[in-house]
């Protein structure tokens, strides 16, 4: 057992009575009149951190410290008790109030200090949670036996080598737990630090918080990654499923089966990369198929397949077809012509992208009728696809899209349409799901709506973005980028449960997010931290910037 006298405790919250169980007996920085005993939870976050002098050494220190703590505790999403036990211990460490939820979101309250008692109460959010396959979800529940080691690298890099370390979520509950370990005299207003629960799956904390533990009317959100960027909206989406029946028809004589193959394009994220205008394999395939048949008018159509989940844009698609050995010559002039566009249209996005007419892996005897092939074809070429408008509001982000994700034949009588629409206004997402009903209306097909995620839509007239904006150029002497991110945020599904909340979001550089390798910008976090209390303490003096909103003449850059 490992004890130390009080004048032998550093002024942290992992060196403090609260850990002994009992309620605390504590100042806000250090432990009075008794010896204490530090629990196998604190021992390893203690033990992780004292290892490497140089990770203590850096700045803002106890930021750091949280952060290099939370690396060595299992965060994998729906796997936050431990990261909620540190949490809560650490609140218990400061003597202040904290409260939980059904789901187990957690509520820490800060009062206001240095002259910012009166202000309004701030909400400072950011999830508990980071996400891990499987492999990792199972190494990450052992982990306070084997502490990670933090990396320095000498580009100013910090990396979690071969391992994940949840940096952008990780950073920010690190700088809201730091915010805890600020003194009496520090000019804040009240904080409720708001942590939730499996944020990285199926963000189960945030459409289940309760917002009865929250009085406060501005959200700072601390899970960005990437720093000098004010994030201001979020799209939401509605996943949609069409079904196509169609008829069959036997082959025409002496046709055989021949497969059209469009391969090499770069596919992509359907919402953080749509704005690239990389092609789709759906559309690009339905095209051809469209040429051929304008071209061969006796070629006929088995049926198409394509792309797999409904937020990756399709990076490959293949058309069936039928047609004589005497029209094949033809058609490959055709096709090499069809691939001479795209390549053309494409070559800056899919460099690789190549179509080819190849024999088929199985031969069958019937086509698609005439009829069904075209309501097939007219389906897939006339619903919209990629950016469908630009933001009015944050000038240069994606507002709405769509993407046809994935078309396949799911009986011998049906063909499906996977599409996913975003748009960060609900008035837009609204308006593609009824576009996408009337296109499936003129080919006689259903369109049925699927699961969906509320928008955050961006306000330019903002008064806490306003605050945000002036807070980055005086610690940076620069203007910040404004934008909004094209996906799911878990900002927009807590401003769903309270719809009168000011929010803003921003934090440090993180480069390979949720991936082995992960590492983030040392001095971001720095600035992050500054940028954090400039910001609460702009807010604590209750006072409105002189022309809330961003003014005329000084508009950030933006993307």
């Amino acid at each position: 057992l490992k004890f130390k006298r009080s004048s032998d405790v550093p002024a942290t919250p992992l060196g403090s009575c609260a850990h002994l169980g009992r309620p605390p007996r504590c100042r806000r920085h250090a432990c009075v009149g008794h010896l204490l005993f530090l629990p196998p939870l604190a021992v390893v976050a203690r033990a992780a951190f004292d290892k490497d002098d140089t990770v203590m050494r850096l700045e803002p220190a106890s930021v750091w410290k949280h952060f290099n703590a939370l690396c060595n505790i299992n965060r994998c999403s729906g796997h936050e008790a431990q990261v909620a036990d540190y949490v809560r211990k650490v609140a218990d460490a400061e003597g202040v109030e904290w409260l939980s939820d059904s789901v187990g979101n957690l509520v820490v309250r800060r009062p206001g200090s240095g002259g910012g008692a009166a202000a309004d109460p701030i909400i400072v959010q950011t999830q508990m949670d980071m996400a891990c396959d499987g492999a990792e979800e199972a190494e990450g529940l052992t982990r306070g036996l084997q502490p990670l080691e933090l990396k320095l690298r000498e580009d100013g890099w910090a990396v979690a080598e071969k391992s994940r370390m949840g940096a952008d979520s990780g950073v920010g509950i690190a700088v809201a737990l730091a915010l805890l370990d600020e003194p009496p005299e520090a000019f804040l207003p009240p904080l409720e630090l708001l942590f939730t629960v499996q944020g990285q799956s199926d963000r189960l904390g945030a459409h289940s918080l309760n917002t009865s533990m929250l009085a406060g009317r501005h959200l700072i959100n601390l899970d960005a990654a990437e720093h000098g960027v004010l994030f201001a909206g979020s799209a939401g989406h509605s996943r949609v499923k069409i079904r196509l029946p169609v008829s069959h028809v036997g082959l025409r004589a002496e046709s055989h089966n021949f497969a059209l193959t469009l391969r090499g394009l770069r596919g992509g994220h359907s919402g953080d990369e749509v704005y690239l205008g990389s092609a789709n394999a759906l559309v690009g395939i339905a095209r051809a198929v469209a040429s051929l048949r304008a071209e061969l008018p006796g070629l006929q159509l088995i049926g198409i397949e394509g792309g797999t989940v409904d937020n990756a844009i399709p990076e490959e698609a293949v058309a069936i077809l039928a047609m004589p050995l005497s029209a094949l010559h033809h058609a490959r002039e055709v096709v090499l012509e069809i691939e001479a566009g795209l390549r053309a249209e494409h070559r800056r996005t899919d460099p690789h992208l190549h179509l080819r007419l190849e024999q088929p892996e199985h031969a069958v005897d019937y086509a698609l009728s005439e009829e069904s092939a075209e309501r097939l074809l007219d389906l897939i070429l006339l619903l919209p696809n990629g950016v469908v408008r630009q933001s009015a509001e944050i000038p240069g982000s994606i507002e709405t899209s769509h993407n046809i994700a994935r078309v396949l034949a799911a009986d011998a009588g049906h063909f499906e349409v996977l599409c996913l629409a975003r748009s960060a206004m609900p008035s837009m997402l609204a308006d593609l799901r009824m576009r996408i009903a009337r296109v499936s209306q003129r080919v006689v097909a259903t369109a049925m709506a699927g699961s969906s995620y509320p928008s955050w839509a961006p306000n330019r007239s903002s008064a806490l973005l306003s605050i945000a904006q002036e807070a980055f150029r005086r610690v940076e002497g620069r203007a910040a980028t404004l934008a909004m991110v094209h996906d799911d945020l878990e900002v927009a599904a807590i401003l769903e449960r309270m719809p009168d909340l000011d929010a803003v979001a921003f934090g440090p550089d993180v480069q390979g997010s949720s991936s082995p390798g992960e590492c983030v910008k040392i001095d971001s976090v720095e600035k992050t931290w500054a940028l954090t209390r400039r910001v609460l303490a702009r807010l604590a003096a209750a006072e409105a910037p002189d022309g809330a909103g961003a003014s005329a003449g000084e508009q950030p850059e933006e993307l």
